[in-house]
């Protein structure tokens, strides 16, 4: 356009561009728009990072507790098996005992029963010392008697035969 008048224009290079002060008012009233939206998002995305964060740690906060009551429950059930075992088999042995008992009562019941009676009670004071008290015409009371003097009249007795 300028070529006729002998100007070349190579480059145009606008520095200083002014726009009408309405329409430079809405241009920057966009970008701080445009700024506070992506502020916005970015709060928004942080904050919805900080909830799956905290997500996470409830989850294994309670996923630890599930399985430290989980831990404690079966150790609870094992030993409470294993009580329950025992006492099985304890209750078992005593009626296994109570059932031989009974048969010892019938056996001993019979005419049997008397004679290994009298063979326990032997056996009993087998390689005992049985000490046999004098007794006296009225016949002697061990609640009343004076163990002392019985015991010295004894003595008495045991030298003089000597």
């Amino acid at each position: 356009m300028l070529g006729p008048l002998g100007v070349v224009v190579e480059r145009v290079l606008t520095k200083d561009y002014r726009f009408n002060p309405d329409y430079q008012k809405a241009i920057e009233d966009k970008k701080a728009a445009d700024q506070r939206v992506e502020k916005n998002r970015s709060a928004q995305h942080a904050a919805l990072e900080e909830y799956k964060r905290k997500l996470e740690d409830a989850r294994g906060e309670v996923n630890k507790m599930v399985a430290s009551v989980d831990g404690e429950y079966r150790m609870a059930k094992i030993e409470a098996d294993a009580y329950f075992e025992k006492q099985s088999l304890l209750a078992q042995a005593i009626k296994a005992e109570a059932a031989g008992i009974r048969e010892m009562n019938r056996a001993l019941v019979g005419s049997g029963g008397e004679a290994l009676v009298k063979l326990r009670i032997a056996e009993a004071l087998q390689d005992k010392q049985i000490l046999l008290l004098p007794m006296s015409e009225g016949g002697m009371n061990l609640k009343t008697t004076d163990m002392n003097r019985l015991i010295e009249m004894m003595g008495i007795k045991a030298l003089s035969q000597q």
